[in-house]
C-alpha cells in the first residue's frame, strides 16, 4: 500500500474521530441545557407549590387561631356550656395539626425546591 494511502486514511480516521467527538459534545450540551430546563422548571413548579402551602397554612394558622380564641371563651363560660367547649377546642386541635401539616408540606417543598436550584446552578 502506498504511503499517501495511509495517510489519506489515517486522515480520514482523524477527521472522523473530530466529527463524532463534535457530535457527543453538542449532544452532551444539547442535553445538559435540557435538563437545566426542565430543573428549572421543577424548582418553579415546587416553588409555586411551597407558596400555595404557606399560604395555605397562615390561612389555617388564623382559622386555629379563631377557633383557640372562641375555645377559650367557652371554657370560661358555666358548666352548662362545656359541651359547646369541648367541640371547639377539637375542631382548634384539628386546624392545628392540619396547620402542622401544611407547614411540613410547605417546608418539603421548599426544600426540594432549593435542591433543585442548587442543581440547576451546578449545571
Amino acid at each position: 500500500m502506498d504511503a499517501w494511502v495511509i495517510v489519506a486514511i489515517a486522515v480520514a480516521v482523524v477527521v472522523l474521530v473530530a466529527v463524532l467527538v463534535v457530535l457527543a459534545l453538542r449532544r452532551r450540551r444539547q442535553r445538559r441545557a435540557e435538563l437545566r430546563e426542565e430543573l428549572g422548571t421543577q424548582a418553579a413548579a415546587h416553588r409555586q407549590e411551597a407558596d400555595a402551602k404557606a399560604a395555605r397554612a397562615r390561612e389555617l394558622a388564623r382559622e386555629r387561631d379563631e377557633l383557640a380564641r372562641d375555645a377559650e371563651l367557652h371554657e370560661a363560660r358555666a358548666e352548662r356550656e362545656m359541651e359547646t367547649a369541648k367541640e371547639a377546642r377539637e375542631r382548634a386541635d384539628e386546624a392545628d395539626e392540619r396547620t402542622r401539616n401544611a407547614v411540613k408540606a410547605a417546608d418539603r417543598h421548599d426544600e426540594e425546591a432549593e435542591r433543585r436550584e442548587r442543581r440547576r446552578s451546578e449545571l
